[in-house]
């Protein structure tokens, strides 16, 4: 039974709606304490850091839905065979 569980889990997509709320609050958070780490270390002020950083974030996000569209498609693909 122990291993009908883990091989469930591991079939199943790691981003589901159960999931999502925890997995986008730990993302949230550890974006920001990244960018806190890194803005102490610049030396720019705070609006010039917050303008260059929205355009990569929305680079990163961007990439993130790209990538979780190409998995979801192989795994519909691999799921209908």
């Amino acid at each position: 039974m122990k291993k009908s569980k883990i091989g469930t889990w591991l079939k199943e997509p790691i981003i589901t709606k159960k999931v999502d709320p925890y997995l986008n609050f730990l993302l949230a958070f550890l974006g920001a304490m990244i960018g806190t780490a890194f803005y102490r270390s610049t030396d720019m002020s705070y609006w010039e850091y917050i303008l260059w950083l929205i355009p990569f974030a929305f680079l990163i996000v961007l990439i993130i839905k790209v990538i979780s569209s190409v998995w979801k498609n192989s795994r519909k693909q691999r799921d209908e065979r």
